[in-house]
């Protein structure tokens, strides 16, 4: 099963600590997002979402293994449309 793990907040509140606990006890995959490169808000999407779409076809070649794959997101532009632009 795959298990998408989004941590957003402030600064300084632990994110980036948490992630690493998740990874520590239980696996995955860790991401780091800091501000989007792109210009454009569509953009950056698109960019987190190329990268999704790579870390689910990773998934798909490991479902045979009956394992539990995790993927922590550090940010992500997809928080804009929970709590809006920044």
């Amino acid at each position: 099963m795959l298990y998408l793990v989004v941590l957003e907040g402030s600064d300084n509140v632990g994110k980036s600590f948490l992630a690493n606990q998740i990874c520590d006890k239980f696996g995955g995959v860790y991401r780091h997002s800091s501000a989007p490169k792109c210009k454009s808000r569509e953009a950056a999407m698109e960019e987190q979402m190329e990268y999704l779409k790579h870390e689910l076809n990773v998934f798909k070649n490991l479902t045979h293994l009956n394992e539990d794959y995790f993927l922590i997101l550090d940010r992500s532009v997809f928080g804009e449309l929970v709590y809006g632009p920044m």
